[in-house]
């Protein structure tokens, strides 16, 4: 009778411990699956951003990280401009120093090359949907950006942020605020496609494309209104009178 009172404790301890191998290696689960979907998030040197090729960035934090939300950051590039990448996607959120922080800036000058043009940045460039503010000549004179230029929606782009670039399409997602000059002398742009705008922008200051293709064109991707419509208020925005729609 001892002996089966004693069977019984061990069993319970034996239930014990499988329950708390269970415990222990669901919390090795849950820890791997986080960090499997962290990984996706860009890092403070690049290494882990889509288009990456070589070199390294520098993050500024803005704001700390508290509790239950993450910190935030601006981006700038290093003084020795060896940052590389083709068709760069600026992520939403990057990791300094094991802490999470939304990447809400890109400040000004970032890829700008006093004296010169920067060749480093090549093809496509698609903004993170957290940034905010796109500061001034953040990527002027980028001429090998000759891709696409995706810009997600409420961000204000400041005076020549896009000058003297080679975009061939912009696509530019409602509720973004565009100051003068903005996209100065893009002479490859062709195509303008409005997305998500339900009615014409009020914000885009005068003067913003100044020089364009001769024999550009402009869609809208909008029902609510055409792209003659587009057109008539670019041209007003500072389009030459050649443009097209689409």
């Amino acid at each position: 009778m001892k002996y089966q009172l004693h069977l019984n404790r061990q069993q319970k301890l034996i239930c014990l411990l499988y329950l708390f191998c269970v415990l222990f290696a669901g919390l090795i689960i849950g820890f791997s699956i986080r960090f499997d979907r962290d990984a996706g998030i860009g890092n403070n040197t690049g290494t882990d951003w889509k288009g990456y090729v070589s070199g390294g960035l520098e993050i500024a934090v803005l704001t700390e990280p508290k509790r239950g939300s993450r910190g935030t950051a601006s981006l700038h590039s290093n003084v020795d401009h060896l940052y590389k990448a083709n068709n760069l996607v600026i992520p939403d959120v990057i990791r300094k120093n094991n802490k999470l922080y939304d990447l809400v800036q890109i400040d000004s000058e970032a890829f700008y090359i006093e004296g010169s043009t920067n060749p480093y940045l090549t093809g496509s460039l698609t903004i993170g949907k957290n940034i905010k503010i796109i500061k001034e000549r953040a990527f002027s004179q980028c001429y090998s950006l000759t891709g696409k230029l995706i810009i997600n929606k409420n961000i204000e782009i400041e005076r020549a942020a896009f000058a003297l670039c080679c975009f061939q399409t912009l696509t530019i997602s409602k509720n973004v605020i565009i100051q003068a000059n903005a996209f100065a002398n893009n002479l490859q742009l062709e195509t303008i496609i409005c997305d998500g705008w339900s009615s014409l922008p009020t914000t885009w200051e005068a003067g913003i494309f100044i020089v364009a293709k001769t024999y550009g064109h402009v869609k809208s991707i909008n029902s609510t209104f055409s792209s003659t419509e587009i057109l008539g208020f670019l041209q007003s925005h500072g389009l030459g009178s050649t443009w097209q729609a689409a």
